[in-house]
């Protein structure tokens, strides 16, 4: 199986493969099924241990961030500001780290909708046109675009429901 997965990789055709290694037809298809279907596997399981790995990361530094929080409030604690009020909370940059560690995570974890992109110009000034020269179109493509067009001037004024 080694040896058609490598052929695979190599962009051999199943027959050429099956020529090479004097395989029939059918044990090429079921050793390439069988092989893609561990490859798909193998990614799926490295995928989520990478995640987990990263998660794992990121807990490692939030956990660090939050005791360097509580140990710079606990040195301010006996400190007295200007107006004579104890300084209570940590060093503001270690909230921040835990706020950042909180946000990432949420991100790996899909917590957050979806960003919403819409295509622009280069210059980011209005939205994205696309220029077609109809002459270099072949005839299905042609015809393709006048349905296109018809369909979104029916969008746009509202009788793409209502043919009439």
């Amino acid at each position: 199986m080694e040896r058609v997965a490598t052929f695979d990789l190599m962009g051999r055709t199943q027959g050429k493969i099956a020529e090479a290694l004097g395989l029939s037809l059918d044990q090429v298809r079921g050793d390439l099924g069988a092989i893609r279907k561990l490859w798909l596997e193998r990614a799926v399981e490295s995928f989520d241990e990478r995640k987990s790995k990263e998660l794992a990361r990121f807990d490692l530094i939030e956990r660090e961030a939050w005791e360097r929080s509580c140990h710079s409030a606990d040195k301010r604690d006996s400190e007295r500001t200007r107006s004579g009020r104890t300084n209570q909370s940590g060093d503001a940059r270690f909230l921040a780290e835990v706020r950042a560690c909180i946000d990432m995570r949420c991100k790996i974890l899909g917590f957050y909708a979806p960003v919403k992109v819409a295509p622009t110009n280069p210059e980011g000034t209005g939205p994205a046109t696309i220029k077609i020269d109809p002459s270099k179109l072949t005839l299905d493509q042609q015809r393709m675009l006048i349905a296109i067009r018809r369909l979104h001037g029916q969008i746009a004024t509202g009788r793409a429901d209502n043919p009439n």
